[in-house]
């Protein structure tokens, strides 16, 4: 969380990254708005889930994958990488 903190002197701020300021005298929580996700920003977990379901099926195919499984294993991150 980032917290403003007033040290005595009114016009002296500091900005400093800080744990929950419950019940703390003078500190005052600067937050911004939480808002969902739009446009491409929503799909942001395929960045990671693409590889990941290719090692996975990778790990799980064993010698089966042999004949195709670097396909796959660039075909995920390419993927990945083209979003």
């Amino acid at each position: 969380m980032v917290a403003r903190c007033c040290l005595d002197v009114p016009e002296c701020y500091q900005t400093f990254l800080l744990i929950p300021t419950n019940g703390v005298p003078g500190m005052t929580e600067v937050l911004p708005p939480v808002t969902a996700a739009v446009g491409t920003a929503q799909y942001a977990w395929l960045l990671g889930a693409l590889p990941a379901f290719g090692a996975l099926v990778l790990l799980l195919g064993g010698r089966r994958t042999n004949a195709w499984g670097h396909l796959l294993g660039c075909a995920t991150v390419l993927a990945a990488f083209g979003y």
